[in-house]
């Protein structure tokens, strides 16, 4: 499979003042995020705290979605740009306001808003992110949680839609003529249709692969699985 390979890059993760917890004094918005232009639809149905900043829902939809946060990002709504101001050197931060100062609650206020968050420049991964529901506070909530969604995350540098169409053609046509090098550029494994193996679970704060393997496995067993009944 004839590919352009970019070199991906590490981005470091934000110390906003903000933690993940439980939503106390904070409304719990109710987000289904989909991945555009595929289809079957790639999403996710997220609860976050209304209080949470775009750097930190930045963390969130990486995790929740599958990225591995090696490309700049940034979010769009009500006809302002939001991104990482340390990212200058970047297009994506021309112009753009500080996502770290943003929140949520600022931002949608309204169920039925809209917020679109492009990641990989270049690939041009859109995801449009709508405020399905804006809930009560409730304490016994570890947020963010992702409740459910469907379809695995593309691969990172496939080449956007037109590329992920292509690779997943050929991934599920064993006679096709890039088969086999398809197959072994995505590691082996890959089922494009799969859907999240557990209901609901809590997601953790950073970004993923950015953490040691000791540091992960201690996060691992602080994670509090909170399955929603009424979903």
């Amino acid at each position: 499979m004839s590919k352009v390979r970019r070199k991906s890059r590490s981005i470091p993760a934000r110390q906003d003042s903000e933690t993940h917890g439980a939503a106390t004094g904070s409304t719990i918005y109710q987000l289904k995020v989909i991945l555009t232009g595929i289809y079957p639809e790639i999403w996710r149905r997220l609860l976050v705290s209304g209080n949470t900043t775009l750097s930190i829902l930045h963390e969130v939809l990486q995790t929740a979605m599958g990225w591995t946060n090696s490309h700049v990002h940034r979010f769009s709504v009500a006809g302002a740009c939001y991104a990482d101001p340390r990212l200058e050197d970047d297009w994506a931060g021309l112009g753009a306001e500080d996502e770290s100062a943003a929140r949520l609650c600022e931002v949608a206020p309204w169920v039925g808003d809209r917020v679109v968050y492009e990641y990989d420049l270049g690939d041009h991964w859109e995801h449009e992110i709508l405020v399905e529901n804006v809930l009560p506070p409730d304490p016994a909530f570890v947020l963010p949680i992702c409740l459910n969604g469907e379809g695995a995350c593309p691969p990172e540098d496939c080449g956007g839609v037109s590329g992920y169409s292509s690779l997943v053609h050929s991934i599920r046509e064993p006679r096709h003529e890039e088969h086999k090098e398809t197959v072994e550029w995505v590691g082996g494994k890959y089922d494009p249709d799969a859907v999240l193996r557990r209901k609901s679970f809590a997601i953790r704060q950073g970004f993923p692969g950015l953490t040691t393997k000791t540091r992960r496995r201690e996060e691992s067993q602080r994670i509090v699985r909170v399955f929603v009944s009424s979903w």
